[in-house]
C-alpha cells in the first residue's frame, strides 16, 4: 500500500504541476491577444479618423509635436517635427501618404513604451522595390500617442 500511495501522490503533483503551466501558459497567450486587439483597435479607429478628418479625435489621441517625414516644409531634412494641429489641418495627405489606409495589410509591433504600425509599400520608383510606411506611437500615462509618421528604405 504504501508503494501506492507514493506513486499517486507522484502523479497527483505531476498532474497539478502541469495544470499550473497549461493556466499560466493560456493567461499569458490571453493577455497577449488581448493587447494585440486593442493595439489593432486605436490604429484603426486613428487611420480612420486621419481619412475622414476627425480633427479633434487625432488632437486628442496624439503628442503636441508629431514627427512627419513627408511633410518637409522647409526642404532641409525629412523627418522634421511640427505642431499636431498644423499637420492635421493641413497636411494630413501628406501624413498619411497613401490615398487611403482602409483595406491594406498592416503589421502592429508593441512594448511596454511603444507601439509601430508599419505598411510595406511596393514601388518601382526606389533601388530596393519599396518602403515602411512607419506610424509611431509611445505610452503616456497608460495610453499610446501618436508621435508621427517616418519612411525607411
Amino acid at each position: 500500500m504504501n508503494k501506492y500511495y507514493k506513486k499517486l501522490l507522484v502523479l497527483s503533483i505531476s498532474v497539478i504541476i502541469i495544470s499550473i503551466f497549461i493556466y499560466s501558459s493560456t493567461d499569458f497567450q490571453e493577455e497577449k491577444f488581448k493587447k494585440k486587439m486593442a493595439s489593432d483597435s486605436l490604429w484603426l479607429q486613428f487611420a480612420h479618423c486621419m481619412e475622414t478628418n476627425d480633427i479633434q479625435f487625432l488632437m486628442e489621441n496624439s503628442l503636441d509635436t508629431i514627427q512627419c517625414a513627408e511633410c518637409n516644409l522647409d526642404g532641409k531634412s525629412e523627418n522634421e517635427y511640427y505642431e499636431s494641429r498644423f499637420v492635421f489641418e493641413k497636411h494630413i495627405d501628406k501624413l498619411m501618404h497613401l490615398n487611403s489606409l482602409h483595406n491594406r495589410y498592416y503589421s502592429i509591433y508593441q512594448d511596454d513604451s511603444l507601439m509601430h504600425v508599419v505598411y510595406s509599400v511596393k514601388t518601382t520608383n526606389t533601388v530596393e522595390g519599396g518602403y515602411n510606411l512607419i506610424f509611431n506611437f509611445i505610452k503616456v500615462d497608460d495610453k499610446y500617442l501618436f508621435k508621427g509618421m517616418i519612411m525607411t528604405p
